[in-house]
Order: C-alpha cells, then sequence, then structure tokens
C-alpha cells in the first residue's frame, strides 16, 4: 500500500509568468530525479517520486496550482523524510 500527497492552491487571479517560474525554480531545487535513477537499477536509497505539477488545463474554478506525489515507502521512517521533504517544497513557493 502506498500514500500520496495531494496539493491545490486557489486563489482568485491565476498565476504571472514570473510566479510560475519562481514555482518551477522552488520544484527544480527540490528535484529528487538522482535519486529516482539510482534506486531503480540498484534498490538503494528510498524509492522517491518526482514531484508532480498538473497541467494548467486539469486546474478548476479558482485552483493555480495542483498536483500529487507518491512518498516513498520501502524502509522505516521513508514516508515521514519524504512528506517533510515535499512540505518543505511546497512551503517553499507558498510565499512567493
Amino acid at each position: 500500500m502506498g500514500f500520496s500527497i495531494y496539493y491545490t492552491a486557489k486563489r482568485d487571479t491565476p498565476l504571472t509568468p514570473v510566479e510560475s517560474q519562481r514555482i518551477d525554480a522552488i520544484v527544480q531545487s527540490f528535484d529528487v530525479i538522482a535519486d529516482v535513477e539510482r534506486y531503480a537499477p540498484t534498490g538503494k536509497g528510498l524509492n522517491w517520486e518526482s514531484f508532480r505539477r498538473y497541467e494548467t488545463s486539469r486546474l478548476t474554478g479558482a485552483e493555480v496550482f495542483s498536483g500529487a506525489t507518491a512518498l516513498p515507502d520501502n524502509k522505516p521512517l521513508a514516508m515521514h523524510k519524504g512528506a517533510r521533504h515535499w512540505i518543505e517544497c511546497l512551503s517553499g513557493w507558498a510565499v512567493c
């Protein structure tokens, strides 16, 4: 059984291009692709999944940002570490 976090941000105005670029930069700074690529062939480390931001075409109503990411779950405290990592990422962009 796996666990995922789902995230949605809503407001009355759409993101500006500058805000969207800032979010992309923050997400990139928290990227775990190297960990994903290392785990796949070796099984070493956590079974991370990359941060997933839904396409704007999937947004509804006042949503300006939405996505979901599975948490690692292959070691003790892996989910805790994964949740903490992605919450820090989400907290970083929430202040842009």
